[in-house]
C-alpha cells in the first residue's frame, strides 16, 4: 500500500473554547490572548433558551468569579476554567469526549453555542 500524505494544515489561530468530560472549559491560546489576557477570571452565564454559555472577563475579584488556570506550567498552552458546579447547576450534560466550539464576542461576553 502506498503512503498517502496529509496536505491539510494544522488548526492554528482559532478562537475556540472546548468542553471537556471533566467539566472544564478549555480556552485556546488565541482566544485567551484576544479576550482574557490580563483579567483575574471570568463570570459564567447560561442562556438556556438559545443554549449558549457566556464567559464575562472580570478584572477585579468578585464573589462569582471563576479563575483562569494555565493548561501547562510553561505558559505555552491555553487556559481553563473548572466549571463542574456551573454545568451541574445549569443541567448541561458533560460530553463523553472533548468538544471544540468556535467562540465569538457579543457585547462584554465571549459566547459559545452548545448546538
Amino acid at each position: 500500500m502506498a503512503w498517502e500524505f496529509f496536505e491539510g494544515k494544522r488548526r492554528k489561530g482559532r478562537f475556540e473554547v472546548s468542553l471537556t468530560p471533566s467539566g472544564k472549559l478549555s480556552i485556546s491560546t488565541p482566544a485567551y490572548e484576544k479576550w482574557f489576557k490580563g483579567c483575574k477570571g471570568v463570570v459564567l452565564a447560561y442562556d438556556e433558551e438559545n443554549r449558549r454559555i457566556g464567559l464575562k472577563p472580570v478584572y477585579e475579584s468578585c464573589p462569582h468569579m471563576y479563575s483562569l488556570t494555565p493548561c501547562r506550567r510553561d505558559g505555552k498552552g491555553g487556559y481553563y476554567v473548572a466549571a463542574v458546579a456551573f454545568f451541574k447547576h445549569c443541567g448541561i450534560p458533560l460530553p463523553e469526549q472533548p468538544i471544540r466550539k468556535r467562540a465569538y464576542q457579543e457585547g462584554e461576553m465571549v459566547v459559545i453555542d452548545l448546538d
